[in-house]
């Protein structure tokens, strides 16, 4: 079996992925049936670029009862490929490509949505702790910053 090249950081020519566990196996009650459901996984590739540039829209994704490893080997082929890591990544843009294309089932629908809103959660405690979320401290650093700088007027900005 094949195994994905996989790069430590990103680099010219390689692919680039992002996996994410959508649920666990369970179960969900149908018209008082118990109806069973596996796990699903989302995967999203984007084709090799000379540049690196923000990952905003996939070149292809899917959905699998399964990890994705396995179809990832057989697209990327033996190519180069970096994980995007966890701040590198729009989860709930990504996430909205699924709802939007997949159709799913309801119960599906019901944990992507879930796991969007935790997305979205994640990624507003980054902004936080990347760019503060305290805004006098951003206005004081801000007038700092200007006062430095001669050329720019405050008033302009």
């Amino acid at each position: 079996m094949e195994i994905l090249n996989i790069c430590p950081e990103w680099v010219p020519g390689c692919w680039c992925a992002a996996t994410i566990q959508i649920c666990q196996r369970g179960f969900v009650i149908e018209e008082g049936e118990r109806a069973c459901f596996p796990a699903q996984w989302a995967y999203f590739v984007w084709a090799p670029r000379d540049n690196a540039r923000p990952y905003a829209v996939p070149n292809g994704w899917g959905v699998l009862p399964n990890s994705p490893e396995p179809d990832l080997t057989e697209i990327i082929d033996g190519a180069p490929v970096y994980f995007l890591q966890e701040f590198e990544v729009d989860w709930p843009t990504l996430l909205d490509i699924v709802l939007e294309c997949e159709h799913p089932e309801p119960w599906l629908e019901q944990h992507l949505l879930r796991q969007r809103k935790l997305a979205e959660t994640r990624r507003r405690e980054n902004w936080r702790t990347l760019y503060g979320d305290d805004r006098p401290a951003f206005e004081s650093f801000m007038r700092k910053l200007l006062s430095n700088n001669n050329e720019l007027n405050p008033k302009e900005i």
